[in-house]
């Protein structure tokens, strides 16, 4: 989330602002802020956004919000969102770069988690990064629209796990939005319930997740900076933190992740 303390001055001309909604980063007041700290827990934001249009409004309206652009929904792209269940044995998993064709050059991400859990007996930070993926375009051209991407594997004490590539990449392709929702909200609570027991992480390695979500992290790492940091010394950081957190790890018993402040 992104929190604006003064929304009427702040959602058009906050950079920051401009570039979370891009992204599908809701954008919320700090009324969100209190109404969580009063309930104890993450309520949902779709009643304090302040800038853009909320995810689950434009599903439920026939809208798909991905990058900042929206493309309608037309009828003959599926029943309506109570016909349909999805039976996730009967979707076939594919390896990236298999299966269907699918236009990686136009792809936008509707929405994304990565997820953790430590294992002090092996000591080893199991990860589990799940995306929705959307191909505006592939529609209207008959091609595969919809792709569920999951990244998963585990992070060793080594420092050669905090760069190069880990774990292994499967893709699952639907024919609807609604169908691509609901496969994402299955595989994600497979994870977070037990016995995996996995808990939602906002970032863990910038080696986990597909180049396209590697691409908004590291811009978003930037934003943060107000644009003042380029890409090249936000990846030098990275790199030092990544080392810096594997010499840690090693004299812990517990991820750093699971430290709190």
């Amino acid at each position: 989330y992104l929190v604006l303390s003064d929304p009427t001055n702040q959602r058009e001309t906050s950079y920051k602002a401009r570039t979370a909604s891009k992204y599908g980063i809701p954008v919320v007041s700090l009324d969100f802020v209190d109404e969580c700290i009063r309930t104890g827990d993450i309520v949902d934001s779709d009643r304090f956004v302040v800038f853009g249009s909320t995810q689950s409004k434009e599903f439920e309206s026939g809208k798909i919000v991905v990058g900042g652009s929206q493309q309608r929904k037309s009828a003959k792209r599926g029943p309506d969102r109570s016909t349909i269940s999805v039976n996730l044995n009967k979707i076939r998993v594919w390896k990236l770069g298999k299966g269907p064709l699918y236009d990686e050059d136009n792809v936008e991400i509707v929405k994304h988690a990565t997820l953790s859990s430590f294992d002090s007996k092996s000591q080893l930070t199991h990860f589990y990064s799940i995306e929705l993926h959307y191909v505006p375009d592939a529609v209207a051209e008959n091609k595969t629209a919809y792709r569920i991407l999951t990244h998963f594997g585990a992070l060793t004490l080594a420092s050669d796990s905090h760069v190069g590539e880990v774990g292994e990449v499967e893709c699952r392709f639907v024919s609807s939005a609604v169908e691509a929702e609901q496969v994402y909200a299955m595989l994600y609570q497979q994870k977070v319930r037990p016995p995996h027991g996995m808990k939602k992480v906002k970032y863990l390695r910038r080696n986990i997740g597909s180049k396209h979500l590697r691409k908004i992290n590291a811009d978003l790492r930037v934003v943060g900076l107000e644009g003042k940091l380029s890409l090249e010394v936000a990846s030098l950081v990275d790199y030092i933190w990544d080392s810096a957190s594997g010499q840690l790890t090693s004299l812990l018993s517990v991820g750093v992740e699971t430290i709190k402040p």
